[in-house]
């Protein structure tokens, strides 16, 4: 069955919008389970913010086979000219199981997120995070392709004139065969 990874925890770093502003904030998904390691953060090039995202998700397995959910954050990084509009993307620890889903773009940049996570199923399988909410400066909402288990954690946002520019990612080793 292979080693198993699980996201936990979601940590992005957000940044005054005018490049001359340094005044930075940490916006953190509520800790569900506290498991795992974080791996590194990882911030948009220079001058740029989050415009969009995409998940690796990982459908429902079946019989006893570990289900992991959500397995990796993508996001999308642009200055906002017309001319390119995705100018490098950004990813924390990656899990090898999944698939890409679909890309998500705001129109304008992103302000904030909110987390879907299962709390711990004791001896049955657990999951952690299963899907991304995120919040754009034009007042949408954008939800990924993520799976239905758990619930929505608080949600998570910048101050007026910040935007989100970079993340990191709390990601677990599976302990076992289903958990």
């Amino acid at each position: 069955m292979g080693i198993k990874w699980k996201l936990v925890q979601l940590l992005v770093w957000t940044i005054f919008i005018p490049k001359f502003a340094t005044a930075m904030k940490i916006l953190q998904s509520p800790s569900i389970t506290g498991w795992g390691d974080w791996g590194s953060m990882e911030k948009c090039p220079t001058g740029t913010y989050v415009v969009g995202m995409q998940l690796k998700v990982e459908s429902r397995q079946p019989g006893l086979h570990d289900d992991t959910g959500l397995n990796g954050i993508r996001f999308f990084c642009s200055d906002l000219s017309a001319s390119e509009p995705v100018k490098g993307t950004i990813q924390s620890t990656v899990g090898q199981w999944g698939t890409w889903r679909s890309e998500f773009f705001c129109n304008g940049v992103v302000t904030g997120f909110q987390l879907r996570s299962e709390t711990s199923q004791a001896d049955k399988d657990d999951t952690a995070a299963n899907n991304l909410r995120v919040f754009c400066s034009d007042g949408t909402t954008i939800e990924g392709e993520g799976t239905l288990w758990g619930s929505w954690t608080s949600e998570q946002k910048c101050r007026q004139r910040q935007a989100v520019c970079a993340l990191q990612t709390q990601v677990e080793m599976a302990q076992g065969f289903g958990k």
